[in-house]
């Protein structure tokens, strides 16, 4: 599986939106504050992106409000399941002006 393939690399945001694009997923809707987090469903991809529109962070999300993440790119920082409310403003980007793009698995046709 191509998940399991880059789950360890660092990706640059053009070979990471490729990537969600060949797999099926499509950005569905964004979230500004907590209550646009009603919306996330498990299998969704949660990207953070700045006031600019740069992606800066992305989770996983597993359960209707727990996500998989990773707090940073070094080797030393683990992978973890938490509430996504915890890292709602991750980076500031909410309050800075951004927002968190969710990104779902089409369906096939």
């Amino acid at each position: 599986m191509q998940a399991e393939e880059i789950i360890r690399l660092w990706l640059h945001q053009a070979p990471f939106f490729r990537m969600l694009d060949s797999i099926g997923y499509l950005p569905c809707m964004q979230v500004r504050d907590e209550e646009g987090l009603d919306n996330m469903q498990a299998s969704d991809v949660l990207v953070w992106k700045n006031q600019a529109g740069e992606g800066i962070h992305a989770a996983f999300c597993i359960a209707s409000s727990f996500v998989f993440n990773k707090m940073g790119q070094s080797w030393e920082q683990p992978w973890s399941v938490i509430d996504i409310k915890e890292i709602l403003d991750y980076g500031e980007v909410i309050s800075g002006g951004g927002k968190i793009v969710i990104y779902r698995k089409s369906k096939p046709e």
